[in-house]
């Protein structure tokens, strides 16, 4: 009689239908058929409950020590989340707002809903080519920071001493948190501007802005809202105004 592993019998093993396999079907190079062969304890669909599986992504996180088996649906929401990208969006397209006193969108980012649930975190930054403000010392550029409907900062950089356009390089930046709720937030944004002529640190006051303000909102997170930040000339004229360079916007957790 032919055996297997712990020298039990064939033909008592529950997983062999009982006295059907013969010796041509365990010579060589033969196959035994599905149909000789017993369902009965198999692993079968109803074996998984509901309470097994892990349907979201945290159900994967190792720090869950979750050893359950993941739906697919949990298995792309994880990579998404985790291996992919913390990406929002990203441009590099230039926006000139000269010429206007309207105040003028340089960028606007929809941050998905729920992306600042509790805890969370995300960062804008705009690349900053020209701070034009020639002329009068009353001529000023202002520049908000808006979540939603709240404007979190306004910076007005008012005129210098400089005899020509203010080009050169820098950003506006947003980093917003959430504030242990889903409808509060914390941010903080910068500006930093540095004029293309200034070296190291041989750099007069009036050749550098630089500002930072904190402040919070209440917006409601769980829905689709906007980061924008815009630029706002105080005359019409061509010497007067905001010119961008681009923007990223990212998760900082997840």
């Amino acid at each position: 009689m032919p055996q297997i592993s712990g020298g039990s019998s064939i033909l008592s093993s529950s997983q062999i239908a009982d006295g059907i396999i013969i010796n041509d079907d365990i010579a060589a190079g033969a196959a035994i058929t599905a149909d000789k062969l017993s369902l009965s304890g198999a692993l079968d669909v109803s074996d998984l409950t509901a309470a097994t599986l892990v349907t979201t992504a945290e159900g994967l996180d190792s720090s869950n020590n979750d050893t359950s088996i993941p739906t697919v649906g949990a298995v792309i929401s994880y990579i998404t989340s985790h291996v992919v990208s913390n990406l929002i969006e990203a441009s590099a397209s230039q926006v000139s707002v000269k010429n206007t006193v309207t105040e003028t969108n340089l960028m606007q980012v929809t941050i998905p809903a729920n992306t600042l649930s509790t805890n969370q975190a995300v960062e804008a930054i705009l690349f900053l080519n020209e701070l034009d403000h020639r002329g009068a010392a009353s001529r000023t550029n202002t520049i908000r920071i808006k979540y939603g409907t709240t404007t979190l900062a306004t910076f007005i950089v008012d005129n210098t001493t400089q005899d020509g356009p203010f080009t050169g390089g820098g950003y506006v930046k947003i980093t917003l948190i959430s504030n242990g709720n889903t409808n509060a937030q914390r941010a903080v944004c910068e500006i930093l501007f540095r004029k293309t002529d200034v070296l190291n640190f041989e750099t007069a006051v009036s050749d550098i802005v630089a500002d930072i303000d904190m402040s919070t909102s209440v917006e409601d997170s769980t829905g689709d809202l906007a980061i924008t930040i815009t630029a706002q000339p105080s005359v019409i004229t061509t010497q007067q105004g905001v010119v961008s360079n681009g923007y990223i916007v990212k998760r900082l957790s997840v």
